[in-house]
């Protein structure tokens, strides 16, 4: 049997389960207001924290896209850096992907540093 502490933990889960998967703060104190009876302070309380990490985990997938752009990034303008110096010029769908890399590593980029300084997505927290 499960004590009042354990239930109030599954509850607490269940609501940061809800803003991970993009809930807006009405919908969850809609949620709890119905289905627990908890209003006021105390559901503002839940609300905060659930959103608090929701923030939080959308910061630390930023940080993981961001080291992916970097990392095509790199690779792509390496590659032509290499050719820049050593005078040659691939031609043909090797540039090509090279420069479609570029460009989705820069754009990919620069999405998840706006999601890492405002903390904002749309949708769920695993939305890319």
């Amino acid at each position: 049997m499960r004590t009042t502490q354990d239930k109030y933990k599954l509850l607490e889960e269940q609501i940061i389960g809800k803003a991970h998967w993009g809930a807006e703060a009405a919908e969850i104190s809609a949620f709890l207001s119905e289905k627990h009876g908890i209003s006021g302070a105390e559901a503002d309380r839940l609300i905060q924290k659930a959103l608090s990490a929701r923030v939080a985990a959308i910061r630390k997938r930023a940080m993981w896209e961001m080291l992916g752009s970097l990392l095509i990034f790199g690779f792509c303008g390496g590659m032509m850096l290499l050719q820049a110096y050593g005078h040659f010029v691939v031609i043909g769908y090797g540039a090509l992907l090279e420069y479609a890399g570029l460009v989705a590593g820069f754009v990919w980029l620069f999405k998840a540093l706006w999601r890492l300084l405002t903390g904002k997505t749309t949708g769920p927290v695993d939305n890319v």
